[in-house]
């Protein structure tokens, strides 16, 4: 009498998932691409809050305070250059430190998204201010994405792309002197200040390491005494600051 054997059934194999090969993970990341919005001229420049202040303001910020006694020799330049209007002895060295590079692409209400045409005179990072000029306007913002441009993205093969986050309120430049314990010679502070907008409450754009809750910033400007308490760390990009602050007596 045959024996009878059991039949078992096939083993399904399941296989694992292929895995990207080292260094192709840049190339799974979603493109970047442009809108549907006319392209044209955006330039773009770079350096920090001295930079800022002066593309926003016109002049270079000057880091002595205006209501300390002036040495002889300052006095007597001065004198030599009262005549003279809009003097700024450091606007060329400015101009070159902080040229305008040239980029196209669009530039929206909030944001940016654009290629390098002119030759790099900045070096761009992530959380890097950044300040663009569009249509006669300068605007501030920080740098959101920094890529090579590739097939299927935006820009040519190793051309650089860059898209921005922008600031909805128009900047105004100002200068400001920490309130310290008595005694201290806190220098002041090239600062930016966006006002109130449908998008986001004041706040002040300052130099790193600036922000310390309650601290309390002097504005210098010419016009009625403003004083500013610092209430809140919003950002902390590579080369600024972004802080909430109420208005004091």
């Amino acid at each position: 009498m045959p024996i009878p054997v059991a039949v078992q059934s096939p083993v399904s194999v399941v296989m694992p998932p292929l895995l990207p090969p080292p260094g192709a993970a840049r190339l799974m990341t979603p493109p970047l691409r442009t809108k549907s919005v006319p392209e044209n001229v955006v330039e773009i420049c770079a350096g920090g809050l001295l930079a800022a202040y002066f593309r926003v303001s016109g002049h270079t910020f000057d880091r002595k305070d205006p209501t300390a006694r002036l040495s002889f020799t300052e006095a007597q330049q001065l004198h030599v250059i009262t005549a003279v209007d809009n003097y700024d002895r450091g606007r060329e060295g400015a101009e070159s430190e902080w040229a305008w590079e040239r980029w196209h692409g669009t530039c929206e209400p909030r944001e940016v998204l654009v290629v390098r045409e002119s030759a790099p005179i900045h070096r761009w990072m992530l959380d890097q201010l950044a300040i663009v000029r569009s249509d006669d306007r300068v605007r501030v913002g920080y740098v959101t994405r920094v890529a090579i441009g590739g097939e299927g993205e935006l820009g040519a093969e190793l051309q650089l792309s860059l898209a921005i986050r922008l600031w909805s309120a128009r900047p105004a430049a100002t200068t400001l002197l920490p309130l310290s314990a008595a005694g201290s010679n806190d220098p002041p502070l090239a600062a930016l200040r966006h006002d109130d907008s449908p998008d986001d409450k004041p706040f002040l754009v300052l130099p790193p390491r600036t922000f310390n809750p309650s601290r309390v910033l002097r504005s210098l400007d010419t016009g009625p005494d403003r004083r500013y308490r610092l209430t809140r760390l919003l950002q902390r990009g590579v080369d600024f600051e972004r802080a909430s602050f109420e208005e004091t007596s």
